[in-house]
C-alpha cells in the first residue's frame, strides 16, 4: 500500500474528528438566550433643529458547540435651519397671528439600518 498525500490529509481530519469531540465548555461561557437593547434620542432647538434617533439590539444563543449571533442597529437623524424673513426696512415679518414668519434653508435626513447574523462552532 503506498501512501499518498490524499490518504495523509485524510487520517489528519479523521483524528481531529475525535479530538474536537472531548472538547469541554469553559465554565465561564453562559449557555441559553442573552440580549442587549440600546435607545437614544437627540433634539437641540435654535436657529438650526436638530433631531436623532438611534437604537440597537444583540441577542446571542449559546449551547454547547454553537453560538448564534444577531446584531441590528437603526439611526435617524434630522436637521432644518430656517431663518426669520425680513423685510426691506430689516423688519421681521409677522403673519396675521403675530407669529414670526420663518424660511426653510437646509433641511437633511439621515436613515441608515444594519442588520448582521453570525454562527459560530466551538
Amino acid at each position: 500500500m503506498t501512501v499518498t498525500p490524499l490518504k495523509v490529509l485524510l487520517l489528519l481530519l479523521l483524528g481531529t474528528s475525535t479530538s474536537a469531540q472531548s472538547y469541554d465548555v469553559p465554565a465561564n461561557l453562559d449557555l441559553g438566550w442573552a440580549g442587549k437593547v440600546h435607545l437614544g434620542a437627540l433634539a437641540t432647538f435654535g436657529t438650526a433643529d436638530t433631531t436623532a434617533i438611534s437604537a440597537r439590539s444583540d441577542i446571542s444563543y449559546r449551547n454547547e458547540r454553537w453560538e448564534h449571533e444577531l446584531t441590528t442597529k437603526w439611526y435617524r437623524s434630522a436637521s432644518q435651519i430656517a431663518v426669520a424673513r425680513r423685510d426691506a426696512n430689516g423688519d421681521e415679518v409677522t403673519d396675521g397671528d403675530g407669529i414670526v414668519v420663518k424660511d426653510l434653508i437646509r433641511s437633511t435626513t439621515n436613515h441608515r439600518r444594519f442588520v448582521s447574523v453570525q454562527s459560530r462552532w466551538f
